[in-house]
């Protein structure tokens, strides 16, 4: 259980300090251009709750038990995007340990709950997030 609190904590804690937001632009003719990369969106997309309460849903969601043998701090680091529709896509996981990537991407793939979409001149348009997450073995 205290590996549990500690992890939460550790997700929150590193929530204000180093979430990285792209945006993508897209005129309203052209639907191709929507998945192509362009930096800055008018309004960043938003995840009911806050992106706080989408940290703490994917951190119940990552099943530390399945990371055997560790001490220490272990990171990842995510990068996903936000469709024009509000869906998470193009889920890339990195990090220290191959078995807490698997269980972060798995975490944030089985998030359904819709976005609002970012918008750029008011289209939505795509939009990129990098989220860290860290937890802490004794």
């Amino acid at each position: 259980m205290k590996k549990i609190i500690l992890f939460i904590f550790l997700l929150g804690s590193t929530l204000a300090f180093s979430q990285i937001q792209e945006g993508v632009k897209a005129s309203p003719t052209d639907q191709s251009s929507r998945d192509q990369y362009v930096p800055g969106a008018d309004i960043a997309p938003v995840f009911p709750g806050g992106i706080t309460e989408f940290r703490n849903i994917v951190a119940k969601k990552i099943n530390a038990s399945k990371i055997k043998g560790v001490k220490g701090k272990l990171t990842s680091s995510a990068k996903f995007a936000v469709s024009a529709k509000g869906e998470i896509e193009q889920v890339s996981v990195t990090g220290d340990n191959s078995v807490l990537n698997h269980e972060v991407e798995k975490a944030i793939k089985s998030t359904k709950t819709k976005w609002a979409p970012a918008t750029y001149k008011n289209n939505p348009v795509k939009y990129w997030f990098t989220i860290p997450f860290s937890i802490v073995f004794e």
